[in-house]
């Protein structure tokens, strides 16, 4: 799974790479921007697709095993097996769901095909049903635990409270680093934006002010949630 998913990202990476130094290529000449995006948001909803299917097979495997683990492995092994392919669909999940609204996005601005647009749509709602299914999973995975439901407004907080110290220990160091993250990211790709405006002429602005708001909104609201009180 891993390598599945280490593959996907370079194949991404390498094809917006490869779109950055055309650009920066051709930037005396005139870019058709619309036929670059046209380009990519079919390749975005290719993936979503091909994420789709992983994500049938992925949860296929996890429930077959689930339903009577002695077949395949002790306890112990279980345990480790259940976490990671969970933890791998809900990867998968997340990435089918946010490609394929891109690629909704892409087609729609563009206004491109009636057909083209609601392939990508019709994507998008079963990559969201999946999301929302595969959520329910953790109640048939962990059926001695008294786990919250997907829709309870204190989710987070519950499903805290009732995982043991090692995994509130993993779960928090998991999402102090994604909170790293996003914060270099956003700030990245704020940058990506000006240099965008400069070599297309398309201003970008908006988006710029959007991701310079999440920024600082991402910033106070952790500062807030780890303030002593």
């Amino acid at each position: 799974m891993k390598r599945i998913l280490r593959i996907l990202m370079y194949l991404v990476l390498g094809f917006f790479t490869g779109l950055v130094i055309s650009m920066l290529a051709s930037r005396n000449d005139e870019i058709d921007m619309a036929g670059i995006y046209q380009v990519t948001g079919v390749v975005l909803l290719l993936i979503a697709v091909i994420l789709i299917f992983v994500s049938v097979y992925l949860h296929r495997q996890l429930n077959t095993v689930s339903k009577d683990y002695t077949k395949y492995m002790d306890m112990d092994s279980y345990d480790v097996y259940r976490y990671n392919k969970f933890n791998d669909i809900q990867v998968v999940d997340t990435l089918m769901m946010i490609l394929a609204l891109v690629s909704v996005g892409i087609f729609v601005i563009l206004e491109s095909h009636f057909l083209l647009t609601l392939i990508a749509v019709i994507a998008f709602l079963v990559t969201l049903w999946l999301t929302i299914t595969h959520t329910g999973l953790v109640g048939r995975l962990y059926p001695d635990r008294k786990l919250p439901k997907p829709g309870d407004k204190k989710y987070a907080e519950k499903l805290l409270a009732a995982s043991d110290e090692g995994e509130r220990h993993i779960m928090l160091n998991g999402l102090y680093k994604t909170h790293g993250l996003i914060q270099v990211g956003l700030m990245i790709g704020i940058i990506l934006m000006i240099f965008y405006s400069l070599l297309t002429g398309e201003s970008q602005i908006f988006s710029i002010i959007v991701a310079g708001v999440l920024l600082i909104l991402a910033q106070l609201k952790y500062s807030m949630e780890i303030r002593e009180k």
